[in-house]
């Protein structure tokens, strides 16, 4: 497989049927494709696009879904693209997904699809984990929810704000069919954490949700310190490869988030224990 660049006129752009970024529907991705909009209008495509020809003059996309997207609303003529020859379906799905696969933002379910294909092409978590950097035991936790009943999947696109992967594994592992839906209505105001513990106490038994949740909220789940310090639980769950780095990257923005703790602090506390505090005991919301 060989690349070399050309202009392709912007009406000969496809998207490729491979991608692995479906969910650009939210208003959260419409103003990052505005932003990225203004910086192509301001510095160029700084990455062009990846692409592969198909039948007549048509090019299809590969990776630079987000990149076309905003060269329409730029109304740009032509678009510089990287051209790649003999590329397989395989190969296009996986160029796609690893362009995207260190996107904290990208959707777990888009993620759970690409993974999905490629262990069917593939055939070995092995060799999908080879291709994408990814553990095997994290590719088969987004594998895992391919299972989350439809309905489910269905308002999860839909919702505008990030989903962690956590406590839909949780859920496709512990939940199915109607009990699953149930359930995620009932957790699904919660912060993640506190959202996947629920669901892993349950142990399965819908009856138990209503009683955990009056736990949750009476603050019945806080994590306990390790040897004085925080967010030891979260480390021994990183080593056990329970949390991939991007699960991790999420969490620890959230709680920055959170915590909006800046040196020094008014109160005299330590910031640094204060972080690992708020990641470790989310607030439930």
């Amino acid at each position: 497989m060989t690349m070399h660049q050309i202009d392709v006129p912007i009406g000969s752009l496809v998207l490729s049927p491979q991608n692995a970024r479906k969910n650009l529907e939210s208003g959260q991705e419409d103003a990052e494709i505005h932003d990225l909009a203004n910086s192509i209008a301001e510095q160029g495509l700084l990455q062009p696009l990846v692409v592969r020809k198909i039948a007549g003059e048509k090019y299809e996309v590969v990776a630079g879904q987000r990149r076309l997207t905003a060269c329409k609303e730029l109304q740009m003529s032509t678009v510089p693209c990287n051209a790649l020859s003999n590329c397989t379906d395989e190969s296009a799905l996986s160029i796609s997904l690893i362009e995207n696969i260190q996107r904290a933002d990208m959707h777990p379910l888009d993620k759970a699809d690409g993974l999905q294909a490629l262990y069917e092409t593939h055939g070995s978590y092995a060799r999908v984990a080879k291709e994408t950097g990814l553990s095997p035991q994290t590719i088969k936790k987004y594998v895992s929810l391919n299972q989350l009943p439809l309905e489910l999947k269905e308002h999860i696109s839909s919702a505008e704000t990030n989903i962690p992967v956590g406590p839909l594994f949780e859920l496709s592992k512990t939940y199915s069919g109607d009990d699953a839906i149930q359930v995620y209505s009932k957790v699904e105001g919660f912060n993640a954490n506190w959202q996947k513990e629920i669901i892993k106490r349950s142990g399965g038994d819908t009856d138990l949700i209503d009683g955990l949740i009056a736990e949750a909220h009476e603050g019945a789940f806080d994590l306990k310190r390790c040897d004085q310090r925080y967010g030891c639980q979260v480390i021994r769950e990183i080593i056990a490869g329970e949390i991939s780095d991007v699960e991790f990257e999420e969490m620890v923005a959230e709680a920055a988030a959170a915590q909006q703790t800046q040196l020094p602090t008014p109160n005299g506390q330590n910031p640094v224990h204060e972080f690992w505090k708020t990641l470790s005991r989310p607030i439930v919301e």
